[in-house]
């Protein structure tokens, strides 16, 4: 489901299936953005903390004396 109008009034079926595709949506894995690292070290310490993620799961950025991380959950 798309964007939803603010006005629009939802059946039960509908509200039940909107609420799981949310769900669904939310549910799947995706990239998302973990902030910003003084020390590389310190990024890598973060990745590898329990649970630990997975080969191809991390990526590292290089921003001046930042480094970025996103990781895939």
């Amino acid at each position: 489901m798309g964007k939803v109008p603010a006005d629009k009034v939802f059946t039960a079926e509908e509200a039940a299936k909107f609420k799981a595709d949310v769900v669904a949506r939310d549910e799947a894995k995706q990239w998302r953005f973990s902030g910003n690292f003084n020390d590389p070290t310190e990024a890598v310490d973060f990745v590898n903390r329990d649970p630990a993620q997975g080969a191809g799961e991390a990526i590292f950025g290089v921003s001046g004396d930042l480094t970025p991380v996103w990781i895939f959950v």
